[in-house]
């Protein structure tokens, strides 16, 4: 069943009938029709599911496993929401403890950017720590997507970079089958990256990028251009793992508009969010 959009993710709650209210409020006419769709994709009459929604009831996890499917959820949004059922179900003290550590694991899987933007494996003999040695290897491999390439020189021309490092890269690349060549001019496969938190090259990859930021912000901010931006904020903890859903969520959102053949240009995005008080304990 196709739903209209609705910008809401069953993640950022800790109750299901809370998700459920928040759903048919965001849903174009306040979810006109959606509670009868949900009642009868779980057998039950709407007058049960409206005290549902009240508080006043729960649904079984057969039910839930029914509407998970009706609401098109992927398997890891599936797994969390039969998870809050069967906390909100859980009578005693040692239930309620177990069902909150498995929504509290899962939530933590949802914010793995890696669930989100795995990639196509790279073929062949790839050297991830050259990769990510500098940052010049990733922005030759997305400007071969972007504009056409015929050889070193061109690379100098876009990214003012010495002809010999243009040479080299583009010989590193093509060799690691994340470019070819087609009728003279480089273009860049299918093959993408994604680095999880466990890799040892991340660190390198998360300190090029800042410090070419940095070198952007010196040179930009006279004309008004890019997005620089950077605070320390006090917040609670509850608040701090909503923003940390509302930036996992907007990494998404920006994920889904560079997959366009129509690309123009390279941008870079570097964002942070993390505990001072957590980074401190060593």
């Amino acid at each position: 069943m196709c739903y209209p959009s609705v910008a809401l993710t069953v993640f950022k709650f800790d109750s299901y009938t809370e998700f459920l209210n928040g759903f048919l409020k965001s849903a174009p006419a306040n979810g006109r029709g959606l509670r009868l769709r949900w009642a009868n994709a779980m057998g039950i009459h709407s007058a049960y599911l409206t005290k549902v929604l009240k508080g006043d009831a729960n649904i079984s996890v057969d039910q839930a496993v029914k509407l998970s499917s009706e609401l098109n959820f992927d398997f890891l949004e599936k797994e969390y929401f039969i998870a809050l059922v069967n906390l909100g179900r859980a009578g005693c003290h040692e239930s309620q403890s177990y069902f909150r550590f498995i929504v509290e694991k899962l939530q933590r899987e949802s914010l793995e950017l890696s669930n989100k933007f795995e990639g196509d494996l790279v073929k062949g003999n790839f050297d991830q720590s050259k990769y990510f040695a500098s940052w010049y290897y990733s922005a030759i491999h997305l400007l071969c997507g972007v504009v056409e390439l015929r050889g070193p020189q061109d690379v100098v021309n876009f990214l003012n970079l010495p002809i010999e490092d243009s040479e080299e890269a583009l010989q590193f690349l093509f060799e690691s089958n994340l470019i070819e060549k087609v009728n003279g001019k480089f273009k860049a496969t299918k093959n993408r990256i994604h680095l999880d938190k466990s890799s040892p090259n991340l660190a390198k990859k998360l300190q090029n990028f800042r410090l070419k930021a940095i070198e952007a912000f010196q040179v930009q901010s006279k004309m008004a251009k890019g997005i620089h931006y950077s605070s320390t904020i006090a917040v609670s903890k509850e608040n701090a793992k909503k923003i940390r859903h509302v930036l996992t969520e907007a990494i998404s959102s920006v994920h889904s508009l560079v997959e366009c053949e129509s690309a123009e240009e390279i941008q870079i995005m570097n964002l942070d969010f993390f505990s001072v008080f957590e980074s401190a304990q060593r």
